[in-house]
Parts: C-alpha cells; sequence; structure tokens
C-alpha cells in the first residue's frame, strides 16, 4: 500500500465513490461502523461520552459515531463546533439522522464556556478535523482543543488528531499549531504522512489503522515513492520450505562480531538468524567468547579471532552465501583499518549493523572519496549510528531525507530502524513498516533483526526483499512476544521469529 497525500486521499474517496459505486454518505457510515469495535468498550467503561463534531466530514463521522453507539444503547453527548462554517452535506444528513434520538443530546457550542469540564473518568471522540485540514485552528477550535488538552479525560482521535495537518514536512511549519493530544488515534485506511515521524505522530498516541473498504483499483493509478510494508507484501515475498530441503539448500550464514561484556549481540545475531531457517551458522568471535556460544548455541559454529576480548580480523567467507558484521564488536583503532581493508573483499551479500557502521562512519571521514561499500549491502543503523554516517539531523524528517539520499549515492539499502521502520532503497523508493511496537525498545532487539535479515540473505532473498520481509518479521515477531505484555526482553523476540514466520505462509 502506498503512503498517499491528503490530496490524494481525497482522490481516492472520489474514485471508490465513482467505481464502487457508493454514495459518499454510505462510505462516511462505513467508517463510524469500521471504528465501533474499538470505541465501544471504551466507551461502555466511560462515565461520560462526549463526541466533539467539526463542520466537515469528519464532524460527520463523530454524528454516526454517536448514533451507532446509540443503537447500542450508550448516551452520549455531542458538542458541535462550527463558528462561521456551514456544515458539510453529508455532516447535515448525520445530524438530521439523529433528531429525536433520546440517547443522543446535541449541544451547539457558541463559546468556550459552554464546554464542560473532562475528568479522567470521562471519554472524548475528537472528530474536530480529519485529514483535509492544511492551516492552523484558531478562534472556538483552538480554545476547544487547549480544554481538552488540559483535561485528564481519556482522548481518542477520529482519523486524525484535529489541528494536525496530514502533509507536515517539518516539524517546525506546525510549531505553533493547536493540535489535541490523543491517546489514541483510528486513522482511515492508511496512514498519513504526519502520523509515521515522532515530532508530528507523538499527538496520536497508539494508531490504529481502520479498513474502510476504499477502492483499491485507485493505487494502481497513484504515484507515491513511499509505500508501507504490510503482511500481504511480506506474504508474496517468503517462500515456504521445499520437501526435499535440508542444511546445504538453506543458506549459509557468517556471522561476526561480540567482545568482552557484549557477547550477548553475537549471541541475539545467531539466535535471529537461526529461528528465521537458516541451514548452517558460523560465528565469529574473540576467544572470550568461543565457551558463551558453544553452549549458549550448540547448533552454531564457532570461530574465533586470534585476540582475546575484541575482533581484530575477520573470517574467510568461502563457502557462505551471506553474512553479517559489527553487533557488539568494538571499535578499536586496529579492527577499524582491518575492516577497512576486508570490505572490499566481500563478493557475498552483507548486513553492516552498530560497530561495523561506527567504523565505517570513521572510514568515511578519513577515505571519502575512496571509500566504497561492498555490492549487495544491507546497513541497518538506529539514528545516532545514522547520524555518525551521514551526519547531524536535527529531526526525523530531516533524517529520512538523508537516508534516502544516501542509500542511492552508496547503492545500498539503508534500514533506518525505529517506529514505522524505514527501508531505503538505492532506486530511490522508500518502504515503511507497519508492525512492531514500543515494547520491543530495548538492547538486543537490533542484533535480532542483523541476524533475520542475513539469513534471509543466505537462503537467496535479494538485498532489497531481506530487508523488506526481515523488518516487517522482526516487528510481528516482537507483536505477538509482546501481547499483554509492558516490554519484552530481545530474546523472547528471537523465539517467536519462527513461530511468525510459519504464521505468514
Amino acid at each position: 500500500m502506498k503512503l498517499f497525500s491528503a490530496q490524494e486521499l481525497k482522490e481516492w474517496d472520489a474514485f471508490t465513490v465513482q467505481h464502487e459505486p457508493v454514495a459518499s454518505i454510505e462510505l462516511m457510515e462505513r467508517a463510524a461502523t469500521a471504528c465501533m469495535p474499538y470505541l465501544l468498550p471504551h466507551a461502555i467503561a466511560a462515565r461520560h461520552i462526549y463526541i466533539l463534531c467539526g463542520p466537515g466530514n469528519n464532524g460527520g463521522d463523530g454524528l454516526a459515531i454517536a448514533r451507532l453507539l446509540s443503537v447500542a444503547n450508550v448516551q452520549t453527548k455531542v458538542i458541535t463546533v462550527y463558528n462561521d462554517s456551514a456544515p458539510s452535506a453529508d455532516c447535515k444528513t448525520n445530524l438530521v439522522r439523529l433528531q429525536g434520538n433520546k440517547l443522543v443530546n446535541i449541544i451547539e457550542l457558541k463559546q468556550q464556556q459552554q464546554l464542560p469540564d473532562f475528568n479522567r473518568s470521562d471519554l472524548v471522540i475528537d472528530c474536530l478535523f480529519g485529514y483535509g485540514l492544511n492551516k492552523p485552528v484558531s478562534g472556538i477550535y483552538q480554545e476547544v482543543i487547549e480544554q481538552v488538552n488540559a483535561s485528564t479525560a481519556k482522548v481518542i482521535s477520529i482519523d486524525m488528531p484535529s489541528g494536525l495537518p496530514a502533509d507536515v514536512l517539518q516539524p517546525e511549519a506546525i510549531k505553533d499549531y493547536t493540535v489535541v493530544q490523543a491517546q489514541q488515534t483510528l486513522t482511515f485506511q492508511s496512514l498519513k504522512h504526519s502520523l509515521i515521524f515522532a515530532e508530528t505522530g507523538t499527538y496520536a498516541g497508539n494508531v490504529q489503522v481502520i479498513p474502510i473498504g476504499m477502492h483499491h483499483g485507485f493505487e494502481g493509478h497513484a504515484h507515491a515513492h513511499m509505500e508501507f510494508i504490510t503482511s500481504e507484501l511480506v506474504q508474496s515475498i517468503i517462500k515456504p520450505r521445499q520437501t526435499f530441503a535440508h542444511k546445504g539448500t538453506q543458506g549459509h550464514v557468517m556471522l561476526a562480531g561480540g567482545s568482552y561484556g557484549k557477547m550477548g549481540a553475537s549471541l541475539l545475531m545467531a539466535k535471529g538468524a537461526l529461528y528465521s531457517g537458516c541451514g548452517l551458522l558460523h560465528v565469529y568471535v574473540p576467544k572470550v567468547g568461543y565457551t558463551i556460544l558453544q553452549t549458549a548455541l550448540p547448533e552454531a559454529m564457532v570461530m574465533t579471532d586470534e585476540e582475546l576480548y575484541e575482533i581484530r580480523h575477520f573470517p574467510n567467507l568461502q563457502g557462505c552465501t551471506a553474512a553479517a558484521i559489527g553487533p557488539g564488536m568494538g571499535m578499536h583503532a586496529e579492527t577499524i583499518k582491518m575492516l577497512g581493508a576486508y570490505l572490499p573483499s566481500i563478493q557475498i551479500p552483507v548486513v553492516l549493523d552498530a560497530d561495523a557502521l561506527n567504523c565505517c562512519a570513521n572510514l568515511l571521514q578519513e577515505h571519502h572519496f575512496s571509500f566504497r561499500f561492498p555490492k549487495q549491502c544491507i546497513l541497518t543503523p538506529h539514528p545516532k549510528e545514522f547520524d555518525r554516517l551521514a551526519g547531524f539531523s536535527s529531526n526525523s524528517f530531516e533524517r529520512q531525507q538523508k537516508a534516502h539520499a544516501f542509500a542511492q549515492t552508496h547503492g545500498v539499502v539503508v534500514v533506518l530502524k525505529g517506529a514505522y521502520t524505514r527501508v531505503c532503497l538505492p532506486d530511490g523508493r522508500i518502504f515503511v513498516n507497519t508492525s512492531g511496537n514500543a515494547a520491543m525498545a530495548t538492547g538486543g532487539s537490533g542484533d535480532v533483526l542483523t541476524g533475520v535479515v542475513s539469513s534471509l540473505l543466505a537462503q537467496g532473498y535479494s538485498v532489497n526483499n531481506a530487508a523488506i520481509a526481515g523488518v516487517f518479521i522482526h516487528g510481528l515477531a516482537g507483536d505477538l512476544a509482546a501481547k499483554g505484555k509492558f516490554a519484552i526482553s530481545a530474546s523472547e523476540i528471537a523465539s517467536t521469529i519462527s513461530h511468525t514466520m510459519h504464521s505468514l505462509l
């Protein structure tokens, strides 16, 4: 699925109305109905339910939601905020449908003083503005949003947190905007641009994408250089094991990393590779890691460097079908020097992560014009590691732009890790991951990802597909492991990888 602008989303609405065909009011009904499974439990638990409705179609969604809640015998208070704007035609239709409904109390707000005091046991459903907003709110709208944000009520925004445009390109553009701070946002059909960046997405809280049956034919007509990684996309990439598969047909991975006190990085990387299906696994570590790896993961074949505590050299890759280098490796001067000499010799697909990236950043500075990454190379930096490679970025918008350019300039795949991990391809496309959760924010999680991606490379997946499928599988494993939990360990993510891949197949 592509990432569309607000204008393209509007065109998608019109395309659906024309080609399904379906009346726009029925599309609004569809959207409201799709929200009910998420809203009803919160509504039942709340003391009072307030639905804030603006004059546009987002307000019409709110009016439809009020009617559907009344069908479930839930009483609501609808607060319409129109200021000097006339409600849209579909908004008017839904307002007429509410007339005489004894479970819906409609208050037309003229001034802020009419607003009730929202408290902790109340639910506020924000339907003031949706993705169509493209300017800052003011007047009564601003006052209402400020009062909502000052309250302790639970706030759920429908489609977008009101006041946040869908197409913010720089956080500075909305520094003076007044925006609803929601705990949860139910956004229709697809994520919006502003919801996938830390500086603007924070207004949305937990985001749930709600499919409303938009016509899929539109995607073929629209151009977008950013796409979402979905389960359907990954299912089209990953392949089941063949009946006559054996360890020699499932790929041979070489992993290099670890140092004194950081052997866990190599172990987690190795688990990620093993549980995602590689047939043979070698792990290259300093001598201090031999007993640890051989004991903790007997399935791995272990090779050791000449040094006791850190890697100084790198392994022979003969017979291997993919490699990964970096986690826990350290940055000794000799390690940096030897890595610089080693990289040009790599002729198989390789993942560079963690300290390998930090070493590359050093090499790029010293040998800017002559340094080259190996062909078929995937970089998996977290934000600080990427800043070392490409220069400091003041925000996540700028960092994405640099990752986009870096991938094309150096001919590598850049996996920019974080919420909504970006996979930037050398051809200029960007894929945005939709799996994963905040419980995965823990040390070692990225090491598992490195193992998964290298394992897919070893099994014959292209660098593009290994990166795209790897980040989704890793995130989905985190989603499965995190069910009912506040936080999880990297080991829990690794142990869920195999089950995740089976579920996708």
